[in-house]
């Protein structure tokens, strides 16, 4: 499944103030007021708008550099064009002496034709992902442990989460609790 590039945020527009993060606590009876929670809708609605204004001008910006390098890439090509074009103008096809040979000469060559073109390499490098790939890229780089410590709080059992993910070296130290039947349909 593609990652998402952007977000737009508040998510959920009739949540009750003071359950989201960061809220302030705010008493019950407000929110039950019609008018209370109609501003409070106008207000994430209009949070949302600005996040899809903020989003649409990093599209916009994305694609001014995207077409800059496009447009960038074009004169040089246009360049090398003109420059064939003259090379082709000056040869003359008559003045090209073409040598007589056998196949015994032919295969008794050591050294035949080879192209001097350079391949391009490392073409997709961090200085060219967009802002918001970057930025994906900056939150997937968080420590493994703290986000599975994280989900300890949602576990019943008691057993914390990284005992539970047995995927790759990061957990290759850690050994199960017990040797239950239990431990076996993790691994």
């Amino acid at each position: 499944m593609p990652f998402p590039k952007r977000n737009v945020k508040p998510e959920s527009l009739g949540q009750r103030p003071g359950t989201g993060p960061g809220a302030q606590d705010v008493p019950p009876a407000v929110w039950d007021d019609l008018d209370a929670v109609t501003n409070s809708m106008l207000a994430g609605t209009l949070r949302q708008l600005a996040d899809v204004l903020k989003n649409a001008t990093d599209i916009f910006e994305d694609l001014d550099s995207e077409l800059q390098g496009v447009a960038c890439r074009s004169e040089k090509l246009m360049e090398r064009i003109l420059n064939v074009e003259d090379k082709v103008l000056g040869l003359d096809a008559r003045a090209v002496k073409i040598p007589l040979t056998t196949l015994d000469a032919v295969a008794k060559l050591h050294e035949h034709h080879h192209n001097d073109y350079m391949v391009q390499t490392e073409l997709f490098q961090p200085q060219t992902r967009p802002e918001c790939v970057k930025t994906i890229h900056e939150n997937a780089h968080k420590n493994l442990r703290k986000v599975l410590r994280t989900c300890d709080k949602y576990r019943n059992d008691g057993r914390p989460s990284s005992r539970l993910y047995s995927t790759g070296p990061v957990f290759a130290d850690i050994k199960p609790v017990d040797n239950s039947d239990e431990w076996e349909e993790y691994k």
